[in-house]
């Protein structure tokens, strides 16, 4: 079995997981959308809530689908005109909304809350959530990279913490074990894995950074079970070893030409 046989399979989990768990998220009033302080989960907030239960769902729904594009489709699932109608009309409200609450966020007097610098933040990140996302195997000043095991796959997590405009992102990556370039995905999180934008802290203050911990702590244990479940049927024993190999010499070459344009230039 060749890796796209295995990606197809994951795209298909991973979109109906997606979808099962936006429509709850939806259904209980978005518990961990409200957790993620940020001006684009205000604005969603506001404009998800501005419609009638059963419109909101189908806006989910075009969302997730327009998200898992290829996993829609192996499960024969695609957006209504109807949908595609309410999601341009759902996005540009967005939009709108989201220019009023920037604008307005810099407009703040900065000094009424004490922000935690970079390095502390850093520092707060790596006590607080690395046990939760397995082993420190980069870090650089305003990066961490960590990775766990699941399966025959590698689950990557990486944390921003200087991504312009805003404290703090993470995102996650999924590849095989014996080759980092065969990757199963790339750059996915919740919620944005449900179609409802990356989590971007817009500040972090020492009057809120537990909570933002917490709420990071919390979303990484949910992500790494739940994609454990999904990957339990996915298995890599079936890659050729000819494959990896392939893939193998592939990322050697390029982490030499990267040194080498490194030291010429």
């Amino acid at each position: 079995m060749n890796i796209q046989k295995q990606r197809d399979r994951f795209d298909l989990s991973f979109y109906k997981w997606s979808l099962k768990a936006a429509i709850e998220e939806t259904q209980n009033d978005f518990p961990f959308l409200r957790r993620i302080k940020s001006t684009y989960t205000q604005s969603f907030l506001e404009v998800i809530n501005s419609y009638p239960s059963e419109i909101q769902l189908d806006i989910i729904r075009a969302l997730v689908c327009e998200r898992h594009e290829q996993g829609a489709t192996f499960c024969g699932d695609s957006i209504t005109t109807e949908q595609l109608s309410l999601k341009g009309d759902f996005q540009n409200q967005i939009s709108s909304l989201r220019r009023k609450y920037i604008l307005e966020r810099l407009n703040q007097d900065s000094t009424k809350k004490e922000l935690v610098s970079k390095l502390a933040l850093k520092n707060h990140v790596k006590a607080k959530l690395g046990e939760n996302l397995g082993i420190l195997i980069n870090e650089s000043l305003f990066k961490l990279h960590y990775q766990r095991k699941l399966s025959d796959w590698c689950f990557e997590t990486l944390i921003n913490l200087n991504p312009g405009g805003v404290a703090l992102t993470y995102g996650h990556s999924i590849y095989l074990s014996e080759a980092k370039n065969l990757k199963l995905t790339n750059d996915f999180s919740i919620p944005e894995c449900w179609g409802m934008g990356i989590p971007a802290f817009d500040s972090v203050s020492e009057e809120n950074q537990e909570e933002v911990l917490q709420t990071l702590s919390e979303l990484a244990s949910f992500t790494t079970k739940e994609i454990l479940c999904l990957l339990e049927d996915i298995s890599a024993s079936q890659i050729s070893t000819e494959l990896i190999n392939i893939y193998n010499a592939i990322e050697d070459f390029q982490l030499v030409k990267k040194k080498f344009n490194n030291s010429f230039y």
